[in-house]
C-alpha cells in the first residue's frame, strides 16, 4: 500500500536518485562552445597576465594611420587630378595688379586673408601650421649645423694626423673653410664641391694674377705713348666685341671722352672684382696686390711683355703680344653694360640668346644707344 502524503509531497520535484548527471561543468561547456564557432578552444587567461583595474589595455595607444601609397594615376586617378589642380596657373587681381600663381597659393593666399580680416579659424590653422613649420625648419637646421660640424672635425682631424706623419694634408672638398655657419640659418658652401669646381677657381687664382700682371704692362705703354705726345686716350676694343669706342659713354662725343679719358686701369679693376668673387681663402688683399705690381715694376719691358704674353698662352686666351686693355672709361662703359643686360635678361625684358645672335628688341635698342655700342 502507498502512502498517499509521501507520494503528493514529492510529486512535484525529481528524486535525487532519478535526476541526469551532470558529466562537464559549465566551463568546459563554454571552451567546447568558443572551439565549435570559433576554431580554438577559449582559455582563461592567467591571473598574471589579467588588465588591471586602472590599467589600460592599450598602453602604447592607438596606430597611426599609415599613409596611403600612390602607384600612378592608374591606381588614384582622383588624388592625381587634385594635384593637378593645385598646380595649376591662375591670374589673379590684386588692385591694379595682376599675377599668375598657382591654385594653392591662391588658397593660402585666402586664407591669409581671412585671417587678417579676423577669421578666428583661418587665424589657428595659419598659426599652427606656422608654428609646425618653423619647427621642422629649426630641426632640420639643427642636424644640418651638426652634420657640419663633424664633418669639419674629421677634416681637422686627419690634416693633423697627416703634419703629424710629415706627409701633405689631403685636400678636402668641401673645405672646411668654406662651411659658412649661421645661427638660426642654413650651412653655406662657399668654395668648390669636387675637383671639377677646384680647378676652376685655381683658374680663376691665374687670371687674377694675370690681370694685375696686365695692368702693369698697361701702365707701361701708356707712359710710353704720353711720353712721345700720343694720344693716350687711344687704345683698341678688347672687351665685349660690340664695337665700344675708347672712353664712351652717354651724352658724349668721341673727341671729349678721349681728351677726359683717365688712362690705363681696366685690367686692375677686373682683377679686383674677380678677386672679391672667389671663395674667402683664395682671396689676396691689398697688401699682397701691391707686392705683386712692386715685383712687376722691377721687370724690364722686354721680359713683362714675353712673360705676359706666354702666359696669357698657357690657358688657351689668344691675345697678341703687346696688346692693351681698354682704358678705365671704356671699362667703365662695358660693365655698366654688362649689369644692364643682366638686369633685363632677370626682368624679362631681354633676350641674351637673341643679343648674342644680333636680333635686338627695343629695350636691346635703348640700352645699346644709352652706352654707344654700334650693332
Amino acid at each position: 500500500m502507498i502512502d498517499d502524503s509521501k507520494t503528493s509531497h514529492t510529486a512535484g520535484k525529481a528524486s535525487p536518485a532519478l535526476r541526469p548527471e551532470k558529466l562537464l561543468s559549465d566551463e568546459a561547456i563554454h571552451d567546447f562552445r568558443h572551439g565549435l564557432f570559433f576554431g580554438v578552444p577559449h582559455t582563461k587567461a592567467a591571473s598574471g597576465t589579467r588588465y588591471q583595474q586602472g590599467q589600460s589595455g592599450n598602453p602604447k595607444g592607438r596606430p597611426r594611420k599609415k599613409p596611403d601609397l600612390v602607384f600612378g594615376d592608374t591606381i588614384l586617378p582622383a588624388r592625381a587630378m587634385l594635384l593637378d589642380e593645385v598646380d595649376r596657373i591662375i591670374q589673379i587681381r590684386e588692385g591694379e595688379t595682376v599675377s599668375h600663381i598657382s591654385v594653392r597659393q591662391a588658397i593660402s593666399r585666402a586664407q591669409a586673408t581671412a585671417a587678417m580680416k579676423g577669421n578666428v579659424i583661418a587665424q589657428r590653422d595659419i598659426l599652427q601650421r606656422l608654428d609646425q613649420a618653423e619647427r621642422d625648419r629649426a630641426t632640420g637646421i639643427a642636424t644640418e649645423h651638426a652634420f657640419w660640424n663633424d664633418y669639419a672635425l674629421r677634416c681637422t682631424a686627419a690634416t693633423v694626423e697627416a703634419r703629424q706623419k710629415g706627409v701633405s694634408p689631403p685636400e678636402h672638398l668641401p673645405h672646411p673653410d668654406d662651411i659658412i655657419h649661421e645661427p638660426g640659418k642654413p650651412v653655406r658652401l662657399t668654395g668648390p664641391l669636387n675637383e671639377e669646381g677646384l680647378a676652376r677657381i685655381i683658374l680663376c687664382c691665374r687670371i687674377r694674377d694675370l690681370l694685375i700682371m696686365q695692368d702693369a704692362f698697361d701702365q707701361r705703354a701708356f707712359a710710353t705713348t704720353k711720353a712721345d705726345d700720343q694720344d693716350p686716350g687711344q687704345d683698341h676694343d678688347h672687351g665685349l666685341g660690340l664695337g665700344l669706342s675708347s672712353g664712351s659713354g652717354p651724352g658724349q662725343d668721341t673727341g671729349q671722352r678721349q681728351n677726359k679719358d683717365p688712362g690705363p686701369g681696366s685690367a686692375l679693376l677686373f682683377a679686383i672684382l674677380l678677386n672679391s668673387a672667389l671663395p674667402k681663402r683664395f682671396r689676396i688683399d691689398d697688401y699682397s696686390i701691391l707686392m705683386k705690381q712692386m715685383r712687376l715694376a722691377a721687370m724690364t719691358r722686354r721680359v713683362l711683355t714675353k712673360t705676359l704674353y706666354r702666359e696669357w698662352q698657357s690657358i688657351s686666351v689668344p691675345k697678341p703680344r703687346g696688346a692693351t686693355f681698354p682704358s678705365i672709361g671704356t671699362a667703365r662703359v662695358q660693365l655698366s653694360l654688362m649689369f644692364a643686360l643682366a638686369r633685363g635678361s632677370t626682368d624679362g625684358s631681354l633676350n641674351l640668346r637673341n643679343i648674342a645672335n644680333r636680333i635686338f628688341n627695343n629695350n636691346a635698342r635703348a640700352i645699346m644707344a644709352d652706352h654707344d655700342v654700334r650693332f
